[in-house]
């Protein structure tokens, strides 16, 4: 799905489109990378930090591509909605 242009910044190009696909797939590399080192550094050394920071990471590639999708977009407007109307009130 990556990447998802929107109507305030169109994506017209389809080189752009894939230069930002292999930017975002590169940075999601690095990030399980650094994901996985700090789990194995984690099992050597049972500092818990380290399989926190791990976790934190893995929560939020995965909120990232939770919301890049469709149906992310549909329920995240309707707890916006939700919460515009509890503001409202």
């Amino acid at each position: 799905m990556s990447p998802v242009d929107s109507p305030a910044k169109p994506i017209s190009s389809i080189k752009l489109r894939k230069q930002l696909k292999k930017k975002s797939m590169l940075i999601l590399f690095f990030m399980s990378l650094i994901s996985y080192i700090l789990i194995i550094v984690y099992i050597a050394v049972k500092y818990s930090i380290l399989l926190q920071l791990s976790q934190c990471i893995f929560i939020g590639v995965l909120w990232q591509c939770f919301t890049l999708t469709n149906n992310g977009h549909v329920i995240m407007g309707k707890v916006d909605d939700i919460l515009k109307y509890i503001i409202r009130r």
